[in-house]
């Protein structure tokens, strides 16, 4: 089993626009991968989608995962451990009820 590691990329000293990307790295610190549409969801949702591709492996998530959240006002993670945004999630639950 091959340990990876996933990391959010943005500016935590200027968080406000200044996401980058998601990245996924070996132990040895070589990037495998890098979703970087522009929009954290998006990439997330790609970097999950692309797990299943990758086989036996354990993801380690780096502490940029937490402060992203934290240090960008408007996201979360939902129940199932993907990436929201506030303004998707209200407008998704709008259309839902009509």
């Amino acid at each position: 089993m091959k340990k990876l590691f996933v990391s959010i990329e943005y500016d935590e000293a200027e968080p406000a626009n200044s996401y980058e990307g998601i990245t996924l790295t070996n132990v040895q610190g070589v990037e495998l991968a890098k979703f970087y549409s522009g929009d954290p969801v998006k990439d997330w949702k790609n970097f999950v989608e692309s797990l299943n591709e990758e086989g036996d492996i354990t993801i380690m998530e780096t502490s940029s995962l937490t402060h992203f959240v934290m240090d960008n006002e408007g996201y979360f993670w939902d129940k199932d451990g993907m990436l929201q945004s506030e303004i998707d999630f209200v407008a998704q639950k709008h259309v839902e009820h009509r």
